[in-house]
């Protein structure tokens, strides 16, 4: 990664030049393809401002902070600037399995799955993800089991043909099938 370095009002040091290129490495593997970084790095009496370009190949990212402390500056907006890598990152990556499916899907709308999203992040760095869900198409109880049967997760979502009502049809320790139907 190419990384330039402009001070204003200050001299940029070798010290926060290393300290701006480790992190900046560390977004090589979010982003696709080589990119460049424009760290400027401000000094106004008592604030320290930290402003970061990095231009990958098809995106540009932006972070701006200002703290007390020029290091605390350049650590938060490359915090800023890896958030949003990440996201870039979990946006293409969803936009390439959807383009997978619906290629592989033979356009049966009846049988369309709800698409996998990801609805957002928690603070330990886990993402709560909207899943295959359920199936459109009314079945009975005998087609949710088969359609269970052929997937690998461990339960089924699926609006009941009789009732119109959902169910969850799930696997069982004891290797039965469990059916929650909710209550009336």
């Amino acid at each position: 990664m190419k990384v330039a370095f402009t001070g204003r009002n200050l001299v940029v040091t070798p010290a926060m030049q290393e300290f701006a290129t480790e992190r900046l490495e560390k977004l090589d593997h979010w982003l696709d393809g080589p990119s460049e970084a424009q760290v400027i790095l401000a000094k106004e009496k008592y604030r320290h401002i930290a402003e970061v370009v990095v231009k990958g190949k098809n995106v540009v990212l932006s972070g701006t902070q200002e703290t007390e402390d020029m290091y605390s500056s350049i650590g938060k907006a490359l915090e800023k600037i890896e958030h949003q890598a990440r996201r870039h990152r979990e946006k293409h990556t969803v936009a390439k399995r959807r383009r997978a499916r619906k290629s592989g899907n033979n356009g049966s709308e009846s049988d369309e799955v709800v698409e996998e999203l990801v609805l957002t992040t928690l603070p330990e760095g886990e993402h709560i993800l909207r899943d295959e869900g359920y199936h459109r198409k009314p079945m009975t109880l005998e087609e949710a089991a088969l359609a269970l049967e052929e997937q690998e997760h461990p339960f089924l979502v699926f609006r009941e043909a009789a009732s119109q009502r959902f169910g969850v049809l799930y696997r069982r320790a004891d290797g039965n099938l469990g059916l929650i139907l909710p209550s009336d």
